[in-house]
């Protein structure tokens, strides 16, 4: 069996006859190797750790590189955008850190300086011309793949920057270069078209319950960045297309494309045809996941134990030989360097994904990792590349699984979503009516453990009173679920309920509140306090002080109650003595908060919640702490809102 051909960063690549180096005389270089790398620290960035042993430099040179390596691939990316002859850029990590622009132009090294006239690390990049630009290279580059397809010989393709060629992977390339050349349709273009071997090709990643990056784990697949629809600002979770319509996770709660499911995008190459408005282009499905019972966050898993934020994305254009890693169920943190920023894999035969060729002997990915995201360590966190999608056709731990693709954020832009940078706060927001006309939010932020930091603050509410109505607010409850503040209320014997839409910022909007809905009568509950857990409502309504009804109904994709509502005796208990006057629960980080006032005493306490926080673990409640005193309100209803 011959050895599958794969230039890897290491090497010094090679110019093509076609091309002359133009270079910008450095000064000084970045990053000559040292002589041993340091024992990664139990605390130490998993990511770094990794790019440290890869290229065996200090902890400390690593994290220097990787945050050069972050500049210049933004210097990149702004050169591509900007430069009609922009042909290609790439990175070099050895034996020193350096930058590579290409121009299809013989005034290259003029253009590269009107952008690195200002940049420190100047000397360390150099301007090289091509004879195709970026965009001449798709183009030749489809051309061959449709050629090829008609071969009915396995392939794979990308395309070389540095060697200004198509790239094509394939168990015989003798015979797929033998058939190009006799096909007149392509005659210009197979001189720039290489051949390397490959004996097997790609396939998909999936079919194992998987880590969700995020906090949430999801059935067959692993769940990648949070992404914001361009259309509404709405936030929502990502994962690969070709996994199943129907994900599942490690809680209980169900996300679902089909049906009345809460998906916005399903993208899916495997099939043929597709799935999806854009064919073999990416693999991407999108799920309205703020449906559920949790925040979505600018937050990922870098390991088992280790979190980052996102603090940035990127296009592909200046990624080229760059460090980039991903986090999935099985096969955990694995790290290597792109490669090819046009990989056409065999089931999806399109040139928009983006290949990492791993630098271990780590299985790349596996099956369950599919979705999952894929990263470069940037001061102050990670910044998004992509949405992985496949690897070699392997078993997994075999020797041969070497790489991984993935689905670029410039896909992702053009399907209509962002990935989430900007970083959002949790919030505890609190409706008290003191009385019929007085009534208080007050807001709070909380920290990591949902604990309150900071000053709260306080204005008068933006909620009303139902029009209409009149006589003493018996009651108030209002929690979040799906993209909206839903709200209940009790006056005067007749109860109310509506739901108000959130903002895309996380705010409430109270400009667009409807008018409240008339839902019953009769005599009102003492106090009530409603929360969501997993795929249910869960309300506890005190009728008296020794009547608590625990009243609990399913969710449906949208965060809408639906199905049957059933009941039983409350799990909580009350504390003191006197009449209940007011009642607040609302889960938080693990744990159910709830105050209450009775006979003009408040008292607070934190239950946990199980191991899959779907429920309260009552027996274990600990004992009620007075927290204060004086006239109470007259009801209060609150929750957790993510708002910047």
């Amino acid at each position: 069996m011959k050895k599958q051909t794969i230039r890897t960063f290491a090497l010094v690549l090679s110019i093509s006859a076609f091309a002359v180096m133009l270079v910008l005389q450095p000064k000084e270089t970045l990053g000559n190797v040292v002589t041993q790398p340091d024992s990664p620290l139990p605390n130490a960035d998993p990511v770094i750790a990794r790019y440290a042993q890869a290229i065996n430099v200090s902890m400390e040179e690593a994290k220097q590189r990787l945050v050069l390596q972050d500049q210049m691939g933004s210097l990149a990316n702004k050169i591509a955008t900007n430069e009609s002859t922009f042909a290609g850029a790439w990175l070099e990590h050895l034996p020193n850190m350096r930058l590579f622009v290409a121009f299809a132009s013989p005034n290259g090294k003029e253009i590269l300086e009107n952008y690195v006239e200002t940049v420190e690390w100047r000397e360390l990049v150099e301007a090289r011309y091509a004879r195709f630009t970026t965009k001449e290279l798709e183009a030749m580059q489809i051309q061959t793949i449709q050629a090829a397809l008609k071969t009915d010989i396995p392939f794979e393709s990308g395309i070389d920057l540095p060697l200004g060629r198509i790239r094509l992977l394939t168990p015989k390339p003798d015979e797929m270069k033998n058939k190009l050349e006799a096909i007149d349709s392509i005659k210009d273009i197979v001189p720039y078209v290489g051949y390397d071997y490959k004996d097997r090709m790609s396939q998909p990643a999936e079919l194992k319950y998987p880590y969700l990056l995020g906090n949430t784990a999801l059935s067959g697949c692993t769940a990648g960045f949070v992404v914001m629809r361009s259309d509404n600002n709405r936030r929502a979770m990502s994962t690969a297309g070709h996994c199943s319509n129907v994900l599942t996770t490690n809680t209980g709660i169900v996300f679902g494309l089909t049906g009345n499911g809460n998906g916005w995008l399903e993208n899916n190459p495997v099939p043929n045809p597709p799935v999806g408005p854009f064919g073999e282009d990416m693999d991407i499905q999108i799920h309205d996941a703020s449906a559920r019972s949790w925040d979505l966050t600018n937050v990922v898993w870098t390991s088992s134990t280790s979190t980052a934020s996102v603090t940035s994305s990127q296009l592909k254009a200046g990624t080229l030989n760059k460090w980039v890693c991903k986090f999935g169920n099985t096969t955990g943190l694995t790290c290597g360097w792109i490669i090819d920023l046009y990989f056409a894999p065999s089931y999806a035969p399109s040139p928009r994904y983006v290949r990492v060729e791993n630098s271990s002997l780590l299985a790349a990915t596996c099956g369950g990792d599919s979705g999952s995201a894929v990263f470069e360590s940037v001061a102050g966190g990670v910044s998004a590349l992509g949405i992985l999608s496949g690897g070699a056709d392997v078993p997994c731990g075999n020797s041969g699984n070497t790489y991984f693709f993935y689905t670029p954020t410039d896909e992702i832009n053009r399907a209509g979503y962002s990935i989430l940078t900007t970083h959002y706060k949790q919030y505890f927001v609190q409706n008290v009516w003191w009385t019929e006309t007085n009534c208080t939010e007050y807001k709070r932020e909380l920290d990591g453990n949902g604990n309150p930091i900071g000053t709260q603050t306080s204005q008068s509410c933006l909620t009303n009173l139902p029009a209409g109505s009149s006589g003493t607010v018996e009651t108030y409850d209002a929690y979040s679920s799906g993209e909206y503040w839903r709200e209940a209320m009790w006056r005067g014997g007749v109860g109310y309920n509506r739901i108000v839409p959130l903002n895309s910022n996380g705010t409430i909007n109270w400009g667009a509140a409807p008018a409240w809905s008339q839902c019953c009568t009769g005599t009102a509950p003492r106090a009530q306090g409603g929360y969501v857990l997993g795929n249910y409502f869960v309300q506890n309504v005190w009728w008296t002080e020794t009547n608590c009804t625990e009243y609990r109904r399913p969710l449906d994709f949208f965060g809408n109650p639906t199905g049957t509502q059933v009941s039983q005796a409350c799990g909580t208990s009350a504390p003191g003595n006197g009449t209940i006057q007011s009642y607040n629960a609302y889960p938080v980080h693990g744990k159910l908060r709830e105050a209450i006032w009775r006979n003009n005493l408040g008292y607070v306490r934190d239950v946990p919640l199980n191991a899959t926080n779907t429920d309260v673990n009552w027996s274990s409640a600990p004992a009620w702490t007075q927290c204060c005193s004086g006239t109470s309100p007259r009801a209060q209803g609150g929750d957790i809102l993510t708002q910047q």
